[in-house]
């Protein structure tokens, strides 16, 4: 596993699946993640259902079709501007925000706040599960390796009718 790999793995784990950051606080549905994924998300706060749909449909599409590693782009650092009252500035906070790429084309789009080392003795605890973790959240390079194989077997089969 790489670190844009392992970057991954922490974001998809720790982040909100389809989601930005809000200006009020919090995190709001992307508009295309809406769209995408009509039926399984609405405009309700995903904790009232006690479990993330959205997030569920990711996972889901990850299992399915794989991750295309060769498009997918390490996650980045962006800053955005939060409330704080109206007779305020307003505070910035840092999220890492990134678009997952899956073998059939699908764009996920995944954002969390950033990560803060502030034990190094907990992030090499959090290293040496990682392949562990890696395995449960994307699927073995065989696994991987069988969903292209069935994803061009799928495209051939189209191209010939």
């Amino acid at each position: 596993m790489d670190a844009k790999q392992f970057a991954w793995l922490y974001l998809v784990e720790q982040g909100m699946a389809g989601r930005t950051p809000s200006y009020y606080g919090g995190f709001e549905i992307d508009d295309k993640s809406k769209k995408r994924c009509k039926g399984v998300v609405s405009d309700t706060y995903y904790w009232n259902a006690g479990t993330d749909p959205l997030r569920e449909q990711f996972f889901k599409e990850i299992r399915e079709h794989g991750v295309d590693w060769d498009k997918t782009e390490p996650p980045q650092s962006e800053t955005h501007s939060q409330f704080t009252d109206t007779f305020h500035d307003p505070t910035y906070k840092e999220y890492l925000e990134g678009v997952l790429v899956l073998n059939n084309g699908i764009k996920q789009p995944w954002c969390g706040e950033a990560l803060e080392v502030t034990n190094v003795f907990d992030m090499m605890a959090a290293v040496s599960t990682s392949e562990e973790r890696f395995i449960k959240a994307f699927g073995t390079r065989d696994e991987v390796k069988e969903v292209k194989s069935n994803i061009t077997k799928t495209k051939l089969r189209r191209d010939t009718k």
